[in-house]
């Protein structure tokens, strides 16, 4: 018990990194400064911009508390979706691509074994938090709470590594993660990016907004059945064995490795994109402008400048807290003995070019399929 105590204690204090990303995106987003700009548009109930206006949808989830927290969100995000800032639009749709390969990996980790004690298996709740207040504020959070109370692959009380079954995905984890990614993500951001009309892409907006809690739920649902309907034709499979959740780990991998691969696809082509036919530079598009204006260096005036600079910052802080948690795993990794000083320097090399060629989405899932493999290497 003191052990376990101490270890929550040295681990939360190494990750406060994490509550210092988080908080700092806060700041830099400026909630009050979100509120004050959107809020011209709120009171005509219009979206306006040069050239064109729509009405903002009053009601969608038949809730009044619900309706009136997202609402304000479709507005901030509208010059992005809509398009009425070309910046904006372009950041956006990179950013939300991104961020698709990020959940999908937090989805598929979920299902490890030796993380069903741990804030991994509720990833949900994050990504909800993440589309309300930013994946920036959220993600840091989640990666704290992981860090400081996850398993680091090394038993309490021997202090060796864990069993490679704890490291491997339960036999019915994750088979649905691609289309349900595709279904409740993907779709809906191409929709509020491409589609024809802007009334259109303000109605997709809204249904991005609350989607994260259907694609958790379905996931959870899809799997439970998955699971009972093995077990009631092969009830001997679920006694067979440490050897035999190894063997399922390892066969199940490939499956889920290629579905990520998938979203780290789209994530990439968008990416890739961006760079050659944006008519803007990536430093516009990603990095916020040094503008001194009032009491913060970084406020922008009007809803276009700071809606702009929210989802920049977003972006920044949310794949920051991400590098820096594939930075702390693979020190977890190396520790339990699972992974040498070469593989990670090697990885080191070759991370850096992967995200400037496809993006910080297709990064990480690089890094993540690096990592697994190198996690199926039996502890000598």
């Amino acid at each position: 018990m003191a052990y376990g105590f101490t270890r929550i204690v040295r681990r939360g204090l190494l990750a406060i990194p994490f509550l210092a990303i988080g908080h700092i995106c806060t700041l830099m987003m400026n909630p009050d400064k979100m509120e004050s700009t959107r809020l011209p548009m709120m009171n005509t109930g219009r979206i306006s911009w040069d050239g064109g206006s729509i009405p903002i949808l009053d009601t969608f989830y038949h809730n009044d508390f619900l309706d009136s927290t997202w609402k304000h969100l479709t507005v901030l995000f509208s010059p992005s979706a809509l398009g009425y800032d070309p910046v904006s639009w372009w950041a956006g749709l990179s950013f939300s691509q991104n961020l698709g390969t990020l959940y999908a990996i937090w989805m598929v980790d979920s299902h490890r074994d030796g993380n069903k004690s741990s804030p991994a298996s509720l990833p949900v709740i994050f990504t909800l938090f993440g589309n309300l207040i930013g994946a920036g504020t959220a993600g840091p959070w989640f990666f704290f709470l992981c860090f400081t109370f996850g398993n680091n692959w090394m038993t309490e009380k021997e202090k060796k590594p864990s069993t490679a079954a704890t490291r491997g995905l339960n036999d019915t984890g994750a088979r649905f993660m691609l289309p349900i990614m595709l279904l409740f993500h993907t779709f809906e951001i191409s929709m509020g990016y491409f589609a024809s009309t802007p009334e259109t892409r303000h109605f997709f907006t809204w249904t991005w907004e609350f989607l994260p809690l259907w694609a958790g739920l379905t996931d959870a649902l899809l799997s439970r059945l998955l699971r009972r309907a093995r077990n009631s034709s092969s009830p001997s499979s679920s006694s067979s064995g440490l050897g035999c959740l190894v063997l399922k780990a390892h066969r199940i991998m490939p499956q889920i490795e290629i579905q990520v691969v998938f979203m780290a696809l789209i994530s990439g082509v968008t990416w890739a994109w961006m760079v050659f036919f944006a008519p803007y530079s990536l430093g516009e598009i990603l990095l916020p402008p040094k503008v001194a204006h009032g009491s913060r260096w970084f406020d922008q005036e009007g809803l276009i400048a700071h809606s702009r600079l929210v989802m920049q910052v977003d972006n920044l802080c949310t794949f920051g807290a991400s590098f820096l948690a594939l930075g702390f795993e693979l020190a977890d990794l190396y520790a339990a003995g699972l992974l040498k000083s070469g593989t990670i320097f090697e990885m080191a090399a070759v991370f850096p070019i992967v995200v400037a060629m496809l993006g910080p989405g297709a990064g990480l899932v690089f890094a993540w399929i690096w990592k697994e493999r190198h996690m199926k290497v039996p502890v000598e």
